[in-house]
């Protein structure tokens, strides 16, 4: 996919989950930028990225759907903060 398709189908990631968000009764908006650097949305004051991939590691969502009762995932490589996997609803359970 050239820039400009990618730009675009990421745009479009970023109104989808601005639109759940919002149909969840959570305050999120799409942030306009010029450029390609910085945070998409705002979701309840906090900045957040979205990421729309063809493909995720599949063995993450195993996991997460073989361990019934576990609402998230932490996972780190080597040299590297610790990121947090969950589904959108578990995520807006946890907002305050």
């Amino acid at each position: 996919m050239d820039g400009k398709g990618s730009r675009g189908k990421g745009a479009r990631g970023e109104r989808e989950v601005v639109s759940r968000l919002i149909e969840m009764g959570v305050q999120a908006e799409k942030l306009s930028r010029s450029g390609y650097t910085g945070a998409d949305i705002v979701v309840n004051g906090r900045l957040g990225e979205v990421k729309r991939q063809e493909s995720m590691s599949k063995r993450d969502w195993d996991w997460l759907d073989q361990n019934q009762g576990v609402d998230f995932l932490f996972k780190r490589v080597n040299g590297k903060e610790w990121l947090v996997v969950m589904d959108l609803e578990t995520f807006v359970k946890m907002l305050p």
